[in-house]
């Protein structure tokens, strides 16, 4: 996916974002996919995504989710029912034994996810491999990132996990949208960058004046408020919510957030983010939390925080 525009990324997030879809997909806007035999969807508990397989048949579901079933005994793509199933399933080429080392992939070999296999809106890796969970304010292995499709407009489970019987490879997931997996920084939009982690939240006003608050981190030479910004990258948050308000904000919540970023802190180098990510998981003197925004050329910037200073104020809006 590196180089690809955010907004191409996310109408393939329909192709991506139920693991094993296999031969054809819909490339529309995500919640719209082919009317083919066998469609597979998201939960409707979360974003509507989907994938549809090819007239063999598709991903079935369960009970508990979809179930996708792989076997080292065929030698190509075929149907088979899978029991609770109310859908056919596909059956996949096992590859090496004993390959992948994630407790959740209990089969010997990794599964055939074809073009899927590595993709940023799979549950599998490049060697078919169910990835690693994570999450937030988790870290993964060295060079990896903890991605959740779900802060980007797609849909993952928090639950998945591959098991072998009698030969076949089964993986079940939960039907929801609220999982997270380590993936390689180098596949995560145009790259990753670490940003500017010291500042201040304060008050500020809406676009329809109503409650907001804004976060600004560069280089702040105080430990207080009131204090003032070094030369230096410069990044702006603005939420749509009340000053004080915990948890996890993105660009495309009910809660409106966006954001502002400069090279060296002057309006000439000002750009306007493409997606903003912000969790913030303490509030009280300071500010805890991180931010994963993405700027115009397809850079990540990311940043942890914890000595972000609180600084109410009285802000006349409208």
């Amino acid at each position: 996916m590196k180089g690809m525009t955010f907004e191409t990324r996310r109408h393939l997030v329909v192709c991506a974002a139920l693991l094993l879809s296999v031969a054809s997909c819909d490339r529309g806007s995500v919640g719209e996919f082919g009317e083919t035999e066998g469609e597979a969807g998201s939960d409707s508990d979360g974003p509507t995504t989907g994938a549809s397989a090819s007239a063999s048949g598709s991903a079935g579901s369960t009970s508990n989710g979809m179930t996708t079933v792989a076997s080292s005994s065929t030698g190509g793509a075929s149907e088979t029912a899978t029991e609770g199933s109310s859908e056919s399933g596909m059956l996949l080429d096992v590859g090496e034994v004993g390959f992948c080392e994630n407790p959740a992939h209990g089969c010997e070999g990794p599964v055939d996810c074809g073009e899927n296999c590595g993709a940023l809106d799979s549950m599998f890796d490049e060697d078919g491999c169910v990835r690693v969970a994570c999450g937030v304010g988790e870290a993964c292995g060295e060079g990896e990132f903890c991605y959740r499709p779900m802060d980007y407009g797609g849909c993952q489970s928090s639950d998945v996990s591959c098991s072998e019987s009698e030969g076949v490879c089964g993986c079940g997931l939960d039907p929801d949208c609220g999982g997270a997996y380590c993936v390689p920084e180098d596949i995560v939009f145009g790259g990753i960058v670490e940003g500017p982690t010291e500042g201040l939240v304060t008050n500020d006003c809406a676009p329809d004046d109503g409650p907001a608050f804004s976060i600004s981190v560069g280089t702040y030479a105080s430990n207080a408020c009131g204090g003032a910004f070094d030369p230096g990258p410069m990044l702006t948050i603005y939420v749509v919510q009340d000053f004080g308000t915990q948890g996890t904000t993105a660009t495309d919540d009910p809660v409106l957030a966006f954001a502002q970023y400069s090279t060296d802190g002057t309006p000439e180098t000002t750009q306007n983010a493409q997606w903003v990510v912000l969790h913030i998981t303490d509030w009280d003197a300071t500010v805890t939390g991180d931010y994963e925004v993405l700027l115009e050329d397809e850079t990540l910037l990311v940043g942890t925080f914890s000595s972000v200073v609180s600084c109410p104020t009285d802000v006349i809006c409208g």
